[in-house]
C-alpha cells in the first residue's frame, strides 16, 4: 500500500477559537481526535503507512499521538516555515514518489485503492477526489443586453458545482514540480500541471460521503449529524 501523508500544518483560522490553543488535527470528536478518525479510517483499508507534516502547534499534535497506544507506523514532518497546502511534499523521503495527500479536517468515505487504480490506469500525474455543492442565490438573477435592457429574470436560481474535497492521489511527476522549501498551494501545482500538458483526474464522490469540518459551521454540522453537543461551549 502506498503512504498517506497527512497536511496537519495550517493555523485552522477558520476554526478559530477553538484553534487558538488546540490545533486542528486534535479537535475532539465524542472520545478521541478527528485525527484518530482520519487514521483509522484509512488502517481499515489497510494502509498502514503515514507521515503526517506539522507547524502550528506541532509539539501538541506529535505529543499527542505519541502517548496512543495505537497500530499505525506513522512518522512526522515538521515545517520550519508554512509552506502551504502541497509545499511540506518537499520534505518526504526521495524514494516516495507515489502516495496520498489529505487535509487534516477531512474524511473521505470511499473506496482508497479504487481511486488509485483509477489514477494509475489514467496515467494521471494527479488526481483530485472531487465532488459536487450545491449553491442557491437569494436574489433574482437578471440579463441585461449591451442597451441596458433587462432580457430575462432568474428568480433564486440555484447551481451545481464540481468541487475540492482536499484529497489527492500524486505520482512522481507532481511531487517533482514542488520546490524545496517553498511555500506552494495546490492551484500552483495544478497551474504548473496544466501548463505542461499533464493529466489530472477527477474522481468524484457523493456529497455524503465527505466529512470536512474545517470551519465552525461544517464542524458543528457533523457534530449534529452524531446526535451529540458540541463539546467545546465557546463555538456556540
Amino acid at each position: 500500500m502506498i503512504p498517506i501523508i497527512i497536511n496537519a500544518g495550517g493555523y485552522g483560522n477558520r476554526l478559530r477559537p477553538i484553534t487558538t490553543i488546540i490545533p486542528k488535527p486534535l479537535i475532539p470528536i465524542i472520545n478521541e481526535t478527528f485525527l484518530e478518525r482520519q487514521l483509522d479510517k484509512f488502517y481499515r483499508q489497510g494502509f498502514k503507512k503515514f507521515y503526517i507534516i506539522t507547524y502550528y502547534l506541532s509539539t501538541m499534535i506529535e505529543s499527542y499521538i505519541r502517548t496512543l497506544n495505537h497500530p499505525y507506523d506513522i512518522e512526522f514532518i515538521k515545517e520550519k516555515t508554512p509552506l502551504g497546502t502541497v509545499g511540506g511534499i518537499s520534505l518526504l523521503p526521495e524514494d516516495i514518489n507515489q502516495f496520498i495527500l489529505i487535509n487534516c479536517d477531512t474524511i473521505i468515505d470511499s473506496n482508497y485503492t479504487d481511486i488509485i487504480n483509477k489514477h494509475n490506469n489514467s496515467r494521471s500525474s494527479l488526481t483530485i477526489v472531487t465532488t459536487t455543492e450545491k449553491t442557491e442565490l437569494n436574489y433574482g438573477i437578471l440579463d441585461i443586453n449591451d442597451f441596458g435592457h433587462i432580457t430575462k429574470l432568474t428568480e433564486k436560481p440555484s447551481y451545481l458545482h464540481t468541487i475540492n474535497t482536499g484529497m489527492y492521489v500524486f505520482s512522481k511527476t507532481a511531487k517533482d514540480l514542488i520546490e524545496p522549501d517553498t511555500f506552494t498551494n495546490i492551484n500552483h501545482l495544478i497551474d504548473k500541471l496544466l501548463f505542461m500538458d499533464k493529466t489530472i483526474l477527477s474522481y468524484n464522490v457523493q456529497p455524503s460521503s465527505v466529512i470536512d469540518i474545517g470551519t465552525l459551521g461544517s464542524y458543528k454540522k457533523y457534530i449534529k449529524t452524531l446526535n451529540l453537543d458540541t463539546p467545546l461551549d465557546y463555538t456556540q
